[in-house]
């Protein structure tokens, strides 16, 4: 009997350790930070492709130069502010697209 009740005490103990950083606010915001990153570095790479992907296009005149230097742009613009985000995370406010 002693050997339950000694068991189960030692049970709640452990998964109260363990649980506890996902419950923790600063936790929380730990998570969120590295999520964040994450979901950062994923644009970062999709844009880069994209940037490799529209210049091989261009080159097999897929695009009018207009066209070209138009979507360069923009897609330079948006891996600029990904890059400014992810150097200094602090920095940005979350209603920025």
């Amino acid at each position: 009997m002693i050997a339950v009740v000694l068991t189960t005490m030692l049970a709640t103990a452990v998964a109260g350790v363990v649980l506890l950083p996902l419950f923790a606010p600063e936790s929380a915001a730990a998570l969120d930070r590295e999520s964040r990153r994450m979901q950062l570095l994923a644009e970062r790479d999709q844009l880069v492709e994209a940037l490799r992907e529209l210049e091989i296009d261009f080159e097999l005149a897929k695009h009018s130069p207009e066209s070209y230097e138009a979507e360069v742009a923009r897609l330079e613009q948006r891996l600029s502010e990904v890059l400014d985000e992810l150097e200094d995370p602090g920095d940005r406010d979350d209603t920025t697209p």
